[in-house]
């Protein structure tokens, strides 16, 4: 919460962050939470330039909550590489009606980052993925090896937006959005985002 992860490296996966659930054998159906945090100029060799999540046996099932991040200017460096941003595989375990493994993006700001596939957000067909009112590149995600009406299955997209989100001062760490100005309608992420229960400030402490 109300975390920043800048410019970590992996030689392996996850620059900022890697939770391989092989690690949380004893945790029956973990969740990982992230709210009000900012990746920025993260990179790993494999994949997930900032955050990487993968499960394998014999953990099958987990949940994955981002909440008002940003993640920008994050790269993979192999050009087979996934997920320049964030990366979520969920092994060989079943997609189940009752208990999906799921990540749920709302709020969240993918832009700028790079990767061989899913520039942006990486997920394969195993895990059901919720973005709601986030900004993202249409072409900036892959959800696996699915077509894309078969995607449709698995990805949820509730007023999300493609264009720039215009940083103040992104090469100055200020990832505020640009308030509108004469002649300038300002980002189009103002006011654009989802009430959060229970949060009630950013990650600078403002309202």
């Amino acid at each position: 919460v109300n975390s920043q992860f800048s410019n970590n490296f992996s030689q392996g996966n996850g620059g900022a962050y890697n939770g391989n659930l092989t690690t949380f054998q004893n945790l029956s159906f973990p969740e990982f939470r992230f709210t009000n945090c900012i990746f920025n100029g993260n990179g790993a060799d494999s994949h997930g330039g900032a955050v990487f999540l993968n499960s394998e046996s014999p953990i099958s099932e987990f949940n994955s909550f981002f909440t008002n991040c940003t993640f920008y200017n994050n790269s993979v460096t192999d050009s087979q590489g996934r997920g320049g941003g964030l990366y979520i595989t969920a092994g060989s375990a079943a997609l189940t009606y009752d208990r999906p493994n799921s990540t749920t993006l709302t709020n969240c700001i993918l832009w700028g980052n790079s990767a061989g596939t899913g520039s942006d957000l990486y997920a394969n067909e195993d895990v059901y993925t919720n973005m709601i009112n986030c900004i993202i590149p249409a072409a900036g995600y892959d959800i696996g090896t699915l077509t894309p009406q078969q995607s449709n299955d698995y990805c949820t997209n509730r007023n999300n937006i493609d264009a720039d989100p215009q940083f103040i001062d992104s090469t100055g760490n200020d990832f505020r959005l640009e308030p509108p100005s004469p002649g300038s309608p300002g980002s189009p992420g103002i006011d654009a985002g989802k009430m959060v229960s229970g949060l009630f400030s950013d990650y600078r402490g403002s309202l």
